[in-house]
């Protein structure tokens, strides 16, 4: 089957300046050999109808590529990160031990877990990512709130598994949203890959790829789960501390989740309970202390800008906003006065 005209016109749903065009299927099979392990590679059909383009962008661990291929039979072996496909169009069958899944569907999303299978395609349209199974397995265990057993989504995301999601659904919602964060990925400003990382932008994509092929079970998993209070005040007393080791770092939500293993919900109500205030107001409140702190108790040498850099903000005229938004003063005054009193 030769490629549709439509699909030939359609440009790349990201960065189609990086794109890779190949017409000759050897090249291209030792240029994938690099990423993946192939067992068997070879085109189908007549060699001059012979056309792939994808272009490829790295966030974190997470590896996203865009693009079409002409007809295909390709055998894989076994590897240790997982294969998600959404499909944009075509007709492609993957078969493997135990069974097969048929895709190509718009907005079909097919989940490989690292199992050897063979890909025999007509053609086929969409994005693939290339993810790491215990960290999706983690990540759909944060948003449900688990503490402990995590079977059940590990069950699942050890084999292989196809959505087809319906107008309307839940997982419709979902593709939705990773359509939208497919344009994080082809702003020109936030390019830079590690820029995007602390972003979290392989976080949301995580987010989306759990909820996708868990969210059954992420939604099945009672928001309280049995466990005492005392349980969940030790947690947030160790979050606290931890906070406050590391509050001249990032500190993303996420990073919460996954220390906690609680959901973004429990941890909001968790920190309104014990600190008046959610988790990002609580680590702005002490980034700020810790500046005044610091002001307080300036060295020779040290500079308004010096401090806010050291504690978060690059932009000093935020950081006196919000100093003077936190203490009624501002932080230049403090640290005037505070060498006034050494002197």
């Amino acid at each position: 089957m030769d490629l549709p005209d439509s699909l030939l016109a359609r440009p790349l749903l990201f960065r189609p300046d990086l794109a890779i065009t190949d017409t000759d299927v050897d090249a291209l099979a030792e240029r994938l050999a690099l990423a993946m392990r192939l067992s068997d590679f070879e085109r189908l059909g007549p060699p001059a109808s012979f056309l792939y383009r994808a272009s490829t962008v790295t966030v974190g661990d997470l590896v996203a590529s865009t693009g079409f291929h002409s007809p295909m039979h390709v055998v894989t072996e076994e590897t240790p990160r997982a294969t998600v496909i959404l499909a944009l169009g075509g007709d492609t069958t993957f078969s493997y031990e135990g069974g097969s899944l048929r895709f190509g569907t718009v907005h079909d999303l097919a989940y490989l877990p690292g199992c050897a299978f063979v890909e025999h395609s007509s053609w086929i349209s969409g994005v693939l990512f290339s993810v790491d199974v215990d960290r999706l397995i983690r990540t759909a265990a944060t948003m449900a709130g688990l503490h402990g057993s995590t079977y059940r989504l590990r069950q699942r995301l050890q084999r292989p598994h196809l959505v087809r999601p319906t107008p309307g659904s839940a997982g419709m919602e979902v593709v939705k949203q990773l359509y939208t964060l497919f344009t994080m990925l082809d702003a020109p400003c936030l390019d830079h890959e590690r820029l995007l990382q602390m972003l979290g932008l392989d976080d949301l994509l995580y987010r989306a790829i759990a909820m996708a092929f868990c969210g059954d079970l992420i939604r099945s998993i009672p928001e309280n789960l049995p466990g005492s209070k005392t349980l969940k005040g030790a947690v947030v007393e160790d979050l606290l501390a931890w906070i406050d080791a590391n509050l001249d770092q990032p500190i993303r939500l996420s990073d919460l989740e996954q220390r906690s293993s609680y959901s973004q919900r429990t941890l909001r109500k968790a920190f309104h309970e014990r600190c008046g205030c959610g988790p990002h107001e609580w680590i702005h409140r002490q980034r700020m202390q810790a500046a005044r702190n610091q002001l307080l108790q300036a060295q020779p040498g040290d500079s308004v800008t010096a401090i806010a850099r050291r504690w978060g903000y690059t932009h000093l005229s935020q950081f006196s906003r919000d100093f003077q938004r936190s203490f009624g003063i501002s932080p230049s005054r403090v640290l005037r006065e505070a060498r006034q009193n050494l002197a």
